[in-house]
């Protein structure tokens, strides 16, 4: 019995010893950061939410400085726990544009709109405005945070500024092709323990591995099964839903509304004529099977002629990328994979044309203030006014900021 008592110790002892170098092997490796691994740093996973930006961090993000508060929101540290007696307190929900990504925390436009209000109305009113934009929320995080986290804060008003992420088919977390209704809480237990676990850098990057190795996996289940072209994460009439039960909790709660579209930086795709839509089907479904039947060359020839009939087509190119890392060739999948990336924020625009057509119909029907903030993009579109394609930068903040003010000014709120 003291044998095996010995032996188990020991054994523990090995393992503890083998984690503790793979651990510090991993900080020893060289390289750069790659997105995902950067954006995990800022995030941890949530039983109801799926992910929250970590509380109390302090960390540099897309080479700014970001510090969050108590919630994990992107805000002066426990501004909002001072005294409200004389503050007029404006919450503004939304995604990565709102969170301000790529720019520093003065620049984003709840920084701004606070500014521009406390410079003309201050004397009678403080007003205080608080980033909640989270990274990659959808409209039904957004909706679950609201009941859950903002309502506490008592806010006068929220701004809403969602659709970016509805209109994804990926997640952070818990990325497995259904929308987000579908996913059900998760454990506590399993919450904290992954948490825990993400503390570490070795961990990470095997996990990060595995997400890569599935994202251009070889293995192909047909359109159904493959994560990467999932379910929209928030189809058009849960984001409508989504929405005015939004407002119909603001309401309740006596809190006022401004709904807000905040553009990307992306055409949007063409319709293409219904046979050239067929052909592109037929050449893409033909693809398909040769990959299936680990036919590459002809699986290849099929998908570069699905791309003479849609060249903006992510599909064609990410199943190019999986044929070439079947061909071990990894450059050029690595190249197919990018453009697919590339495209992907074409098809947005395209689907995010949809979900801010339904924010202009429910602003219209319910009367509810609408900030557009597109018109004025267009208007300096000679400026530079993006950090990325889908993130506005210091100057674009300024122009949401704007709208909101001016809508605030014309609904006398």
């Amino acid at each position: 019995m003291k044998h095996k008592i010995f032996f188990i110790i020991i054994n523990i002892f090995i393992v503890c010893v083998l984690l503790v170098i793979l651990e510090v092997s991993a900080h020893l490796v060289p390289g750069k950061k790659d997105l995902l691994e950067e954006i995990v740093n800022v995030l941890e996973e949530d039983s109801l939410l799926f992910w929250r930006q970590k509380p109390n961090l302090q960390t540099m993000f897309q080479d700014f400085p970001v510090e969050t508060d108590s919630l994990g929101l992107r805000v002066n540290r426990y501004a909002y726990q001072q005294g409200t007696g004389h503050i007029f307190r404006i919450v503004c929900l939304g995604a990565s544009p709102t969170f301000g990504w790529a720019v520093k925390y003065e620049d984003t436009y709840s920084c701004q709109l606070e500014k521009m209000l406390n410079k003309s109305y201050g004397k009678n009113k403080a007003y205080e405005v608080i980033n909640a934009g989270v990274i990659g929320y959808s409209s039904y995080q957004g909706l679950l945070f609201l009941k859950r986290d903002i309502l506490k804060l008592k806010p006068d008003l929220i701004t809403v500024a969602y659709g970016l992420n509805d209109a994804d088919r990926h997640r952070f977390f818990r990325s497995n092709g259904k929308s987000d209704k579908e996913l059900k809480p998760k454990s506590l237990f399993l919450v904290s323990l992954e948490n825990l676990l993400n503390r570490s850098l070795f961990f990470r990057l095997c996990k990060n591995f595995i997400f890569k190795v599935e994202s251009v996996r070889t293995e192909f289940s047909g359109n159904k099964g493959d994560v990467y072209f999932g379910r929209l994460r928030v189809s058009a009439q849960d984001f409508r839903n989504n929405i005015n039960e939004i407002i119909r909790i603001a309401n309740q709660n006596g809190i006022k509304v401004i709904l807000v579209k905040i553009p990307i930086n992306s055409a949007s795709s063409e319709e293409k004529p219904l046979i050239q839509q067929a052909q592109y089907d037929i050449a893409l479904s033909r693809g398909l099977d040769y990959l299936k039947a680990k036919r590459i060359n002809d699986a290849i020839v099929q998908f570069k002629d699905a791309l003479t009939y849609d060249s903006s087509s992510s599909r064609a190119f990410f199943y190019l990328a999986a044929c070439y890392e079947m061909k071990k060739e990894p450059v050029a999948a690595q190249d197919y994979f990018q453009e697919a990336k590339k495209m992907q924020v074409v098809q947005l625009r395209t689907d995010l044309e949809v979900y801010n057509g339904i924010i202009e119909e429910i602003a219209e029907a319910k009367e509810v203030p609408l900030a557009d903030a597109g018109p004025d993009f267009i208007r300096n579109k000679e400026k530079k006014l993006f950090a990325t394609p889908i993130h506005p930068n210091n100057e674009g903040h300024k122009i949401v900021a704007t709208v909101i003010y001016d809508a605030m000014l014309r609904y006398n709120l």
